[in-house]
């Protein structure tokens, strides 16, 4: 067999074991894309009975949160009802979950309506202690603010210790501020509005701690991140 007709062959033979590959069931894998939630129940609707696709998180009552649970990511149907209420402001809606994200959903409202805000935390890979920004004190506690105060365009929350501080200025309803890394110690927190305070309590963050400090109605209280 001369050179020019065995190439030919080798050829066609690739061609023929090309077209037996089957393409309609490829040998690859799929990816399991997860992401992490809490919920917190910020209404003034009462207590909120909260499933998110097949997963429930239970019967939350006024200001109470969660723990986080794994999900996944993607759109998913959350379905929300508040049993102490005429049920107008039940809820089944579609929520989008970011890939290997974790967050807390706030639930916001009253008979007016309800709201729903993921405020977003970290990535699920992501060590913890990388959201302390202030690399010099790695035993400082990082704390955000979340704004639920609705009767305002937007506030500022200072907080102030013996030897640290910071101030989240401008924020809207559903806003939450950055991590600020600040000395463990009591601090006075002062919620504000155009210069004119709103209402104030004390709180004591520890050493290495993780928190989100919500602010609602006349009342402040803090969530510990994961």
């Amino acid at each position: 067999m001369t050179s020019s007709r065995l190439g030919i062959v080798l050829i066609v033979l690739l061609l023929v074991g090309m077209s037996c590959i089957d393409m309609d069931n490829p040998a690859m894998t799929t990816q399991d894309y997860k992401s992490e939630v809490r919920f917190v129940n910020l209404s003034r609707l009462g207590s909120a009975t909260v499933k998110l696709a097949d997963i429930s998180f239970g019967s939350l009552s006024f200001g109470e949160d969660s723990e986080y649970k794994e999900i996944d990511a993607g759109s998913r149907t959350l379905t929300v009802e508040f049993p102490e209420s005429d049920g107008s402001q039940d809820t089944e809606k579609q929520m989008v979950f970011a890939t290997e994200r974790k967050g807390s959903v706030f639930i916001l409202g009253d008979t007016s309506g309800v709201s729903y805000f993921n405020a977003q935390e970290r990535y699920i890979f992501e060590a913890p202690e990388n959201l302390n920004p202030d690399w010099t004190n790695p035993d400082s506690a990082i704390v955000r603010i979340f704004s639920a105060l609705s009767d305002f365009d937007e506030v500022s929350v200072n907080v102030v210790g013996n030897n640290s501080s910071f101030l989240a200025e401008g924020l809207s309803y559903g806003d939450d501020s950055n991590y600020q890394a600040i000395f463990p110690d009591n601090y006075s927190v002062s919620v504000d509005t155009n210069d004119v305070s709103v209402f104030s309590d004390s709180l004591s963050f520890a050493k290495g701690g993780r928190y989100t400090v919500a602010v609602y109605d006349t009342l402040m209280k803090i969530f510990d991140d994961d």
